[in-house]
């Protein structure tokens, strides 16, 4: 079969490098058969999910020329080489399933190094765009198996769409009393992962809630607190629809829900409402939820 693959390679058209690669591979190795073939694919360090495509066109180009038909399971793994994007699928895959480490590595086709690779670091919990992901460990006397009752979700949203899912969370918890934890929970969720600006549009969108007031508060103390510490500091303003910022800048007073701020360009007044930014050098942290 070795030397259907090399005139396959030969005739491919598709693949260049990287099927004369993966050939060169099955050399060394002495591969004589399909499973030969799939165990140096497993073995495979980079480049897998290629291997794999083009293992499968050469058992259809086998079949045509042969008449046989290789059965194979190949179609049925999930092979992915980036191992972030690999540790999200596995991940996925033991969503409410309880699985060992043997059957994880054979549906991703993974050698015995990667896998433990792989599964030490979702035990200990990895974070992706604010998310935690993390398995389970069960043990059934001496077996030992992997699980995940969490769901992780991303999604990807421009700036309005991320405003209006989260915003429409808050407020659908003021109207759905069963689900409000869960509501308010992932809400939060998602704002831990936003940017200032952000979180005070979703502040205006829902400025009956409570969330809103404790927005207004905390941003309240802090540019108070600035003001009295006569620090410089940083001031993000939205008006008129645009956005200023204005960074060493101190603020020199604060009445009738205006702040005064100097800057480097002269004394300017904005309305409280403008600030989703108040962030002073003794106080590096977002002031906002």
């Amino acid at each position: 079969m070795l030397d259907w693959f090399a005139q396959f390679v030969e005739e491919a058209s598709g693949y260049g490098k990287t099927a004369a690669a993966f050939l060169k591979k099955l050399q060394e190795r002495g591969a004589e058969n399909a499973a030969d073939f799939e165990d140096c694919l497993r073995e495979s360090k980079s480049k897998k999910e290629k291997y794999r495509d083009i293992l499968l066109d050469f058992y259809e180009y086998y079949e045509r020329k042969t008449g046989e038909k290789i059965e194979t399971e190949l179609r049925d793994k999930i092979i992915i080489d980036n191992p972030v994007m690999r540790r999200i699928e596995i991940i996925k895959y033991l969503q409410n399933h309880k699985k060992t480490t043997a059957q994880i590595a054979d549906v991703f086709l993974l050698d015995d190094r990667t896998i433990r690779d792989d599964l030490l670091a979702l035990e200990d919990g990895i974070e992706i765009a604010g998310t935690e992901l993390k398995i389970d460990i069960a043990r059934e006397g001496w077996e030992k198996y992997m699980e995940n009752s969490r769901h992780p979700v991303f999604l990807n949203l421009d700036m309005p769409g991320v405003v209006a899912m989260t915003a429409g969370l808050l407020t659908a918890a003021e109207h759905e009393p069963l689900y409000a934890d869960q509501f308010r929970k992932v809400a939060k969720e998602v704002c831990s992962g936003l940017t200032d600006y952000a979180k005070w549009r979703i502040g205006k969108m829902v400025e009956n809630l409570e969330e809103v007031e404790l927005y207004e508060r905390t941003l309240s103390d802090s540019i108070i607190t600035m003001m009295k510490s006569g620090c410089t500091g940083t001031i993000g303003v939205h008006s008129e629809g645009k956005d200023y910022l204005f960074s060493g800048c101190v603020i020199s007073g604060y009445a009738d829900g205006y702040i005064e701020l100097n800057t480097e360009r002269g004394t300017k007044r904005f309305p409280v409402s403008d600030i989703y930014l108040c962030e002073s050098t003794l106080d590096r942290e977002s002031t906002l939820i």
